[in-house]
């Protein structure tokens, strides 16, 4: 079966723009597939209040799934969006591995990146409290093995009229 697009049509890619969540096994490259399926995902997750309950329900079913930032454009909003999905019912380890392995695995690069393991670059995030909540602060960024420390802001002041 093949699928026509109009002119007007943007080539589909797995998972929703905009909303921090992304695509399930039925597509394995972010490429539409023969049934349409990327394009009405995109749809359904952009248009649907209850899109922050699919990565769980994907989860729950055992399909593998990752989250790629596509329309947000800081770290706090694919934060945000992925702590939405947890609080619909998606457990933290899978947030965690959907962030991680499943990206790696689903692009083919599983064995330089996505685990912890000896031999992989090290590309690491160490936070002071849970990565998914608002008052969390990151203590340390590993890029490729090399140690960054964030600079530490001063509180801001009031200001009073």
């Amino acid at each position: 079966m093949t699928t026509e697009k109009s002119a007007n049509e943007q080539p589909a890619s797995a998972g929703a723009p905009g909303t921090g969540f992304a695509s399930t096994a039925a597509t394995s490259a972010p490429t539409d597939d023969a049934f349409g399926l990327a394009s009405w995902m995109r749809w359904w997750m952009q248009a649907t209040p209850q899109a922050p309950a699919v990565p769980g329900l994907l989860a729950k079913a055992g399909l593998k799934f990752g989250f790629y930032s596509d329309g947000i454009d800081t770290a706090t909003g694919l934060r945000q969006a992925v702590k939405r999905a947890i609080d619909a019912g998606l457990p933290r380890a899978d947030a965690i591995r959907a962030l991680t392995r499943n990206v790696a695995e689903m692009y083919g690069v599983a064995d330089r990146l996505g685990t912890i393991e000896r031999g992989k670059i090290a590309n690491l995030v160490v936070t002071k409290g849970d990565v998914f909540e608002d008052k969390t602060t990151i203590e340390y960024v590993f890029v490729d093995g090399r140690k960054f420390a964030p600079e530490k802001l001063a509180p801001e002041k009031e200001v009073h009229d």
